[in-house]
């Protein structure tokens, strides 16, 4: 061997006896990792991370490659009295829950991921895919966290969870089983997908806004809705003539007015159904049937589409959940749980 590979086989043994254990600590000896990779220009190294099933801790193997003649795979373990037969015991993908490409999710990490936005996604099986490829996205290029975005991202989950006191806090770290370390990975986390979400977004936005400008016209509506299918279709009727309010303080006798339920809505045009997208001020429509109740609906008023702070936000959204919609076209996912 040339003395440059000799010398690099001897320092990625050290390196292999210093790198951090915990699952928690990946990231910095991934870190380590590439300071060792950086003072040997021209070998190829890689670092592979071995997650055994259930297990806190992990285990590393360092490849180098001797020019054309092969490559040389290191592998070290701590000496803990336990016969690798115990250890891997269970098959290699009994923890996981799915793969994409090549990043692996784990059961643990899918409850947890579950506890977290249950009741506010529909989909969580690809909600958990996406996670998965922003977790991919973000491991290319992690940029450094500095201690103020942690904190506004730490405030920010605390009044989403209402973990307002310390106590609060105690409590929900003791029901979800995690450590504040690990906490502060989701926070740090959280911070990069906002970080990825710019990336992917940013210098999208106003050529989405003028290819969509209708669809982010604020659409104001009166709208009734009653599960009695007789009142509707007399207030539809009455509604085109004079009006849906004054159809609704007119109502016909012996018509019960605690079967109406009204409300007075403001969206975008885009948030809308049925005719009431593109519809003139004016204009009733109904009674449609929805969700098994019967609406009617006046378009009151329709002011034009402005890029404003919510309407940047709300198209940053849609971008980035069509960027997700491509990655998950293009990724392998498979469902070890299915197996």
């Amino acid at each position: 061997m040339k003395p440059r590979f000799e010398s690099a086989l001897t320092r990625a043994v050290a390196l292999l006896r210093t790198l951090p254990r915990r699952r928690d600590d990946v990231r910095m000896a991934r870190s380590r990792f590439e300071r060792f990779r950086a003072a040997h220009p021209g070998l190829r190294v890689d670092l592979l991370v071995d997650q055994p099933p259930g297990s806190p801790e992990v285990d590393y193997d360092v490849l180098l490659q001797d020019g054309d003649r092969g490559t040389v795979a290191l592998s070290w373990r701590a000496d803990s009295r336990t016969p690798w037969s115990v250890v891997y015991a269970d098959h290699w993908a009994s923890n996981y829950v799915l793969s994409v490409n090549d990043n692996h999710v784990t059961v643990q990490q899918a409850v947890l991921f579950f506890k977290l936005v249950a009741g506010e996604r529909p989909d969580l099986m690809t909600e958990l895919v996406d996670q998965a490829l922003v977790s991919h996205a973000i491991g290319k290029n992690p940029p450094d966290v500095d201690d103020e975005e942690l904190q506004a991202a730490a405030e920010t989950f605390r009044g989403d969870n209402e973990l307002h006191t310390a106590d609060d806090l105690a409590r929900w770290l003791k029901e979800t089983g995690l450590t504040t370390p690990r906490l502060q990975a989701l926070l740090a986390q959280a911070v990069h997908r906002r970080r990825l979400e710019d990336r992917v977004t940013s210098a999208r936005v106003q050529a989405y806004f003028q290819a969509h400008r209708k669809a982010f016209e604020t659409v104001q509506v009166f709208r009734v809705e009653t599960a009695d299918d007789r009142l509707a279709t007399r207030l539809g009727r009455s509604a085109r003539k004079t009006g849906l309010l004054a159809a609704v303080q007119r109502l016909p006798a012996g018509a019960d007015p605690a079967a109406l339920t009204g409300a007075l809505l403001s969206r975008y045009a885009m948030e809308l159904s049925g005719n009431l997208t593109t519809a003139r001020v004016g204009t009733v429509i109904g009674p449609v049937r929805e969700d098994g109740a019967l609406w009617i609906a006046e378009l009151l008023r329709r002011r034009p589409a402005r890029l404003d702070v919510k309407t940047r936000a709300a198209i940053r959204q849609q971008l980035f959940r069509d960027w997700l919609a491509e990655q998950r076209a293009r990724a392998t996912v498979r469902w070890h749980w299915m197996e």
